[in-house]
């Protein structure tokens, strides 16, 4: 009788902890999952890769989020520097005037995933060419001060290398 008494006894504890386990609903929103911006899978492309210097007016910058999460990036008409390797092997790099102004959370952009930017870009003041082919690539850089609250992408991006063909 007494071992019955502690089976019984033994029995109710079990149910009792399996079921005051399985009570408790998590009623918590499910966790995002969140990316080390970092490491983001971000690229920069100049297109098309070959043209001529009459065609210049069609070059565009890309950036474009190749990741699985969105990501928080800088608009691409404030960061973007671009090199020019003329045909004689000198080379100088060209950028916009940069803004006075801290840049804050309205010069983001949200980035999702397949997701890209793109600007025509602005060869104001680049040349004169000589006959040749020159080549060209951009940089996509976020430095000095800024005003950004949004966690955002910060680092340092170089494009592939096209050529400028003028003859």
């Amino acid at each position: 009788m007494k071992n019955k008494h502690l089976l019984k006894c033994i029995v109710l504890f079990s149910i009792y902890i399996l079921v005051s386990g399985c009570t408790e609903i998590n009623r918590e929103n499910p966790v995002e999952e969140t990316i080390d911006y970092k490491n983001a899978n971000l690229t920069l492309n100049l297109m098309p890769t070959e043209l001529s210097i009459k065609e210049i007016s069609n070059l565009q910058l890309t950036l474009k989020n190749e990741g699985n999460y969105t990501v928080n990036v800088a608009k691409l008409e404030e960061h973007a520097t671009y090199n020019i390797i003329y045909s004689n092997g000198s080379d100088i790099d060209y950028s916009e005037i940069p803004s006075m102004d801290l840049l804050g959370d309205d010069s983001l952009v949200e980035l999702k995933p397949n997701e890209s930017i793109s600007i025509d870009v602005s060869s104001s003041g680049w040349g004169p060419f000589n006959k040749g082919n020159h080549s060209l690539s951009a940089k996509y850089f976020i430095t000095g001060p800024n005003a950004f609250t949004k966690t955002h992408w910060s680092g340092t991006l170089r494009s592939n290398n096209i050529t400028l063909i003028v003859k």
